[in-house]
């Protein structure tokens, strides 16, 4: 309770948007098809007004949340993606989200990242290197 006290108005609103995004996260997951899903959470750009949170602070408090392990609050690629997704473009940033996979022997893996103007958001390593994109959203963005 007192690191929440700690924080802004403004953060505190942004953690509340965190979360009810992360609540709706597993119903749309199981009901609807991925394309439906970004769809529904593509915003469409909004208008960067310059108010409003920055997108290191969107990354920061999403991991925040993720990293409790409760619940829909584990961290997994796939979540903390559709997320930032969601905020940065809602604040007018053109956020575009890959999923990829790799196959290693038997074993096929998945990955989702998100780019604005061919750079990396977020991650610690280049997932070019180890995934191919099988789908990306807007379909209209340049890969880097």
């Amino acid at each position: 309770m007192r690191r929440l006290r700690s924080l802004s108005r403004q953060d505190v609103w942004l953690l509340l948007r965190i979360t009810g995004i992360l609540l709706i996260l597993p119903p749309l997951l199981r009901w609807f098809s991925l394309p439906r899903v970004m769809k529904l959470l593509d915003p469409g750009l909004g208008a960067a007004s310059g108010r409003g949170s920055s997108p290191s602070r969107m990354i920061q408090l999403t991991q925040r949340l993720l990293d409790q392990n409760i619940g829909v609050f584990r961290d997994t690629c796939l979540k903390r993606s559709l997320v930032l997704f969601r905020l940065l473009r809602r604040a007018g940033h053109p956020a575009v989200i890959r999923f990829g996979v790799a196959k290693d022997g038997e074993d096929v893996t998945g990955h989702s990242w998100l780019e604005q103007s061919g750079e990396l958001i977020a991650e610690k390593s280049d997932p070019y290197e180890s995934f191919a994109v099988i789908y990306s959203y807007p379909s209209t963005a340049a890969r880097k």
